[in-house]
């Protein structure tokens, strides 16, 4: 915070500081004061006055004395039979200054209950009373007469008179013993020998009258109202209370609740000076000290005022400040964001073109304007499709003048990138009928975009995992032995060994012929023809991976050879090799055909959309179902070749007989090899395995 701002603050606490001890000189009175007010009684808030009926406690106030107890929320004041109770204010009450010979105004307001047995005639009497401090009655009188303690007042109710009816009690007005005025019969309200009532006890020592209300007759004129100056009677401290004492067991006075205060009014002093007596210069000189008072308060207002608005001010320019500030530092912050990503763009797109320094075959690369113009600026309606890496946009190249396919990357993750660039550098230089052509490939800007001829069925699964669609036979036949030419040619006619990895029904592409193109080579490895693909961590689709390469992580043409035979039983079962909604012996496809193979019903797992084709061919479709087990087998030394494969589909070479029962096979990997074993009766254990499932 600014030094200007601390004086502000300072000036702004002296004002209020200075208002604050205006208010406490002029609106804050400073005589003595006494209040309390209790609605109910409790124990907490009580406590019995010691042996030598004296009391005194640091937290209570109230005082019981002799049989006065805690009953319903009340003080039964006098409980036991010809007993007596007091309930006194342990504190004393200041009732006369020694000094100015002032004299305290007060009021007593309480509300009580009294019990009686009417039959009996036995009637106590409840007395309010003010005597000296401390109290020190042990009788249950107030020793009206001869007695040490006849100074004080009292208000006492009692039925003591056989002229009473069942709702009416005396009320009676004492002072040193004496009555100062006859008794008054008034009426309470009556329920069952019970009697309640509320009493008022008023002095006003300016005008020194002493007056008592009954009921519900204040404001209206009191049951007794005296001339009286209590600075004769009480001493300078007393105490206030109650003291009852009973007749007969039936007969309770009880307090109910009890309010009291107590002040010493401010009373003007004469004045001594020349204008003394004389009315209008009193008043003048009022008016006079009143007006420079109103004044002093206006302009102290007016201060305060000016520094609320100073300080609001300042608060709304720091504010604005700081707006500004925090605006301007995010608005750098978002350019440096830019400056940043626009560099390290341009630093990938350099590592991305000495990657592809050497020309590829067929495919160029494109800018982003002619992707943006062919996609309407990738609209959300061009959308084919939603991959593992990104969306599949149709659209419409002018320079080829073809309808293409454009996938984006959006992963820029380091596996996003290395899948883009095995793309381009290996699927480029593939020429193949059985396979998607890419035409070109665009890296700017961060983005990563691969395009390819447009394949107007899409892929595979939509036809055959969806019911609502059909595919016929001679179809699902020649896109089985397109597959299995495509992986021909990527495993053995090419000059290097191409192992795909991601073999599915996913990535099996239907041109408007139907015509079957292998696509998307992300995983896509290359080695020399007669070495092994290695890789460390596992790739591909879960369901598609061949057992050794769950166990090992690495994975060769026969990992290939195994996905393509789980596409082939998916073809010619029109269902997905994993599917959890059937029955529970059929959810692993591979085990269920094996089990229908063994027991001779291997024609029942044939797609029922199939069974009336015109063209339908049970001879053809069952070798299509024991070459997709022979390519599954779980023994990679098992499986065929897929020109083998191709050549038991062609019925140019015969199968051999596979076990009826599918075989387990078990692993045992080591750190430095992986070894592979064929048993016939142990599964397969995995301890740790790491997938990866990019698809």
């Amino acid at each position: 915070m600014s030094t200007g701002d601390n004086n502000l603050h300072r000036i702004f606490d002296a004002t209020v500081l200075l208002l604050f001890l205006l208010c406490v000189e002029f609106f804050i009175p400073t005589e003595q004061q006494i209040e309390f007010s209790y609605t109910n009684f409790v124990e907490g808030e009580t406590f019995k006055a010691n042996t030598d009926n004296q009391c005194y406690h640091p937290d209570k106030k109230i005082c019981l004395h002799a049989d006065a107890w805690i009953k319903n929320g009340g003080i039964d004041v006098d409980y036991k039979s010809n007993g007596w109770g007091a309930v006194t204010y342990s504190e004393p009450i200041l009732f006369r200054n020694k000094t100015t010979n002032q004299t305290a105004t007060f009021k007593s307001e309480f509300t009580f209950t009294i019990l009686y047995n009417e039959e009996l005639e036995a009637f106590g009497s409840l007395v309010f009373f003010m005597s000296g401090f401390p109290f020190q009655n042990t009788s249950g009188y107030l020793q009206m007469e001869n007695g040490k303690n006849n100074n004080f007042i009292a208000v006492n109710l009692d039925k003591d008179s056989p002229y009473l009816d069942r709702d009416q009690i005396q009320l009676q007005l004492l002072l040193n013993s004496k009555a100062i005025a006859e008794k008054e019969i008034v009426e309470g309200d009556f329920d069952k020998n019970c009697i309640n009532g509320r009493i008022i006890v008023e002095y006003d020592s300016i005008n020194s009258t002493l007056s008592v209300f009954y009921n519900a007759r204040k404001p209206a004129s009191p049951n007794f109202f005296h001339a009286v100056d209590l600075n004769t009677i009480l001493p300078e401290n007393v105490t206030i209370g109650f003291v009852s004492k009973s007749k007969d067991s039936y007969d309770e006075h009880i307090i109910k609740t009890w309010d009291f205060f107590s002040t010493f009014p401010i009373i003007e002093e004469p004045f001594d000076g020349k204008i003394k007596g004389n009315t209008s210069q009193k008043v003048l000189l009022v008016a006079i000290i009143g007006a420079i008072i109103t004044v002093f308060i206006l302009i102290i207002g007016a201060i305060t005022f000016f520094v609320w608005k100073l300080m609001k001010r300042k608060l709304i320019e720091r504010r604005e400040k700081e707006k500004r500030e925090k605006e301007r530092s995010e608005k750098e912050r978002r350019e440096k964001e830019r400056r940043d990503r626009r560099n390290h763009d341009e630093t990938e797109d350099r590592i991305l073109d000495a990657e592809f320094e050497e020309e590829q075959e067929g495919a160029k690369k494109l800018s982003y304007n002619e992707l943006q113009m062919a996609t309407d600026n990738f609209s959300k309606d061009r959308i084919l499709g939603v991959g593992g890496f990104g969306p599949v946009y149709s659209g419409f190249l002018k320079s080829i003048k073809k309808n293409v396919a454009i996938k984006r990357i959006s992963d820029h993750s380091k596996q996003g990138k290395k899948e883009y660039v095995a793309e381009v550098k290996i699927i480029s230089q593939l020429r193949h009928k059985n396979m998607v052509q890419l035409l070109g490939w665009c890296h700017e800007n961060g983005d990563l975009h691969l395009v390819y001829e447009l394949m107007e069925n899409r892929s595979l699964d939509s036809f055959i995992f969806d019911h609502q669609k059909t595919l016929s036979w001679p179809f699902r036949r020649n896109i089985t032995k397109g597959l299995a030419s495509a992986l021909i040619y990527l495993h053995q006619d090419w000059k290097q060994c191409v192992v795909h990895r991601d073999v599915k029904a996913g990535n099996v592409m239907l041109d408007k012929k139907f015509e079957a193109k292998l696509g998307d080579f992300g995983l896509a490895r290359l080695s020399d023809h007669g070495g092994g693909v290695q890789t460390t961590v596992m790739a591909g689709t879960i369901e598609y991976i061949a057992p050794e390469c769950i166990i090992t992580g690495k994975g060769g043409k026969e990992s290939d050879v195994y996905a393509f035979g789980i596409v082939a039983l998916e073809i010619a079962c029109g269902r997905k090799c994993i599917d959890h909604k059937t029955d529970a012996n059929k959810v692993k496809l591979v085990e269920w055909v094996w089990k229908m193979y063994g027991s001779g019903s291997l024609v029942d797992v044939v797609d029922e959309r199939i069974l009336n084709d015109k063209d339908y061919n049970e001879r053809e479709v069952k070798q299509l179902l024991m070459v997709g087990l022979f390519c599954a087998h779980p023994d990679l030394e098992k499986r065929p070749t897929m020109s083998h494969a191709l050549a038991i589909l062609n019925f140019q070479s015969s199968i051999p007989t596979l076990p009826m029962e599918m075989p387990r096979v078990g692993f045992t990997v080591s750190r430095q090899q992986s070894s592979i074993s064929n048993t016939t009766d142990t599964t397969s254990s995995i301890s740790t395995i790491e997938l990866s499932n990019h698809r």
